[in-house]
């Protein structure tokens, strides 16, 4: 048998940031700094007057959503949209992830007539399973989005470390390859590095959070670099591969197996090159079994 592996290569990925803090520690106004930025603002934080006009000089775009379910449509079509910003940024996480812990309790309650503080709908973690699963596909999205991402998150306090931590889905910092804690010092703001997979930041840094501080450790041509669009399944790809799908020719664990490689949830998210050699393997096998 041949070995696959290969000496290894640098690859120059975006930036994809974790930045939580207290009320009050600036989350937005950091964010609100990178240029041509997308920013989705799930708590009307940067509507003042002091956010707008940053993000008009920098070139940037403004969208309120409060929906989680909407905010995924809207990564998935920035995934695929041929434009000019360079990061996207989530103001913050924790809003649309608690409000959807909140409806997945509400329905636990009427689906078992208890009362909605019934501590028995929190048990194992019941009313967040949903709102995790719908997390992970929004991770999935965000890692293949070929844009900075920043997410932000409020802090709270980590009893088993007696330290203060991210107050959202308890994996957030998995995709992240930084993950920031801001902290309000006087009329200055600075940023503590909490975890690290970039040179640039090394773990336990503390400094100024700016920018241009952002730039020069991560490096400015890397993270002002022009995004590409990512090509998904065409309506032809799909009419095609629900076609042969039909035929049952591979069990439905090899079509999860595809999908989880591709990160996607549906064959609609699959890249076209990705959908092309599925189509292309499940043509050969029914040429084998039409033999």
């Amino acid at each position: 048998m041949t070995l696959r592996g290969q000496p290894p290569n640098t690859v120059k990925k975006r930036l994809k940031c974790l930045l939580y803090s207290a009320a009050g520690g600036g989350k937005t106004s950091a964010v609100s700094q990178f240029k041509k930025l997308y920013m989705i603002d799930t708590e009307r934080g940067a509507e003042n007057d002091e956010y707008v006009d940053r993000l008009i000089a920098g070139g940037s775009s403004y969208l309120f959503l409060n929906d989680f379910n909407e905010v995924t449509k809207e990564v998935l079509a920035l995934l695929q949209a041929d434009h000019e910003y360079q990061t996207l940024a989530i103001d913050s996480m924790t809003t649309i992830y608690n409000d959807l812990v909140d409806s997945e309790r509400k329905k636990l309650a009427r689906l078992t007539n208890k009362d909605e503080s019934d501590p028995s709908l929190q048990e194992y973690g019941r009313d967040r399973a949903v709102p995790n699963r719908k997390m992970k596909h929004m991770m999935n999205l965000l890692t293949r989005l070929d844009m900075n991402v920043i997410v932000t998150s409020h802090e709270k306090a980590d009893f088993t470390t007696q330290t203060k931590t991210f107050d959202c889905f308890a994996k957030l910092d998995y995709m992240f390859d930084l993950v920031l804690e801001l902290q309000k010092r006087g009329k200055e703001r600075v940023a503590i590095v909490k975890k690290t997979r970039i040179s640039g930041f090394p773990d336990g840094d503390c400094f100024p959070f700016s920018y241009d501080a952002v730039a020069d450790r991560y490096g400015r041509a890397d993270l002002e670099r022009r995004s590409v669009a990512i090509e998904l399944a065409s309506a032809d790809q799909l009419k095609h591969m629900n076609e042969l799908l039909e035929l049952k020719l591979v069990p439905r664990d090899t079509l999860d197996k595809w999908l989880e490689k591709a990160g996607a949830e549906s064959f609609e998210e699959m890249q076209s090159d990705q959908i092309a050699k599925c189509i292309s393997y499940l043509e050969s096998q029914a040429e084998r079994v039409g033999k």
